[in-house]
């Protein structure tokens, strides 16, 4: 693993709810134009301006894991592009919704996002183990292998989930549904700007 900013990994602004807006990752303090590298191995899958994100990477790695690495001042790689653990992908910013330079960091595993704290110590500049077990209701770091895992739950029927197309929205799900915009925000832990991709699935129960 190599930490997303080459120089400081101060965490400014930590996971969670902040009022009642989910914050989907972590804010890294930077300095304007610090280097940001890839934390994995993997494969660019998006290398745009994206709404609040501004200048937004987001990385595919091994297992379904994805990196992301918003409000980038200027974007390095393209997209389909492999990159290596510790190449540089960018350089910090503010672009987006951002009051000030860094750099907004999430993980996601199946597109849904998780806490990079539990993945990573941001303090010691480390993984804290080699294997990450995810579960519904918490995740817990497990050692005895080198898998990036997900343990098992209960499949949704096809009424319960919308798989997203090339153009769909929240907006036009919600409407398609007849669903309020909120309720599926909260089935999905995601907020208004969250980055979709095609296949994805959006819980509708």
């Amino acid at each position: 693993c190599a930490l997303p900013i080459l120089q400081s990994n101060k965490v400014c602004s930590s996971y969670g709810y902040r009022k009642n807006r989910m914050h989907t990752g972590i804010d890294i303090k930077a300095q304007l134009n610090d280097s940001i590298v890839s934390c994995f191995d993997g494969v660019v899958r998006m290398a745009k301006t994206y709404s609040g994100y501004g200048n937004v990477i987001v990385i595919r790695h091994r297992n379904g894991l994805e990196t992301v690495y918003a409000h980038l001042n200027k974007i390095i790689v393209r997209i389909d592009q492999q990159v290596k653990a510790g190449q540089l992908i960018g350089l910090a910013g503010r672009t987006g919704r951002a009051t000030t330079e860094h750099l907004h960091f999430e993980t996601r595993f199946l597109y849904e996002h998780f806490d990079p704290t539990l993945m990573i110590n941001f303090d010691l500049k480390e993984l804290h183990s080699d294997t990450l077990i995810l579960t519904p209701e918490k995740m817990k770091v497990k050692t005895s292998s080198t898998s990036l895992t997900s343990s098992p739950t209960n499949t949704p029927s096809k009424t319960d989930f919308h798989i997203i197309k090339k153009g769909d929205t929240l907006y036009a799900i919600s409407r398609k549904y007849g669903i309020p915009l909120k309720k599926i925000l909260e089935l999905n832990k995601i907020d208004e700007n969250a980055i979709l991709s095609i296949g994805q699935k959006i819980r509708l129960k």
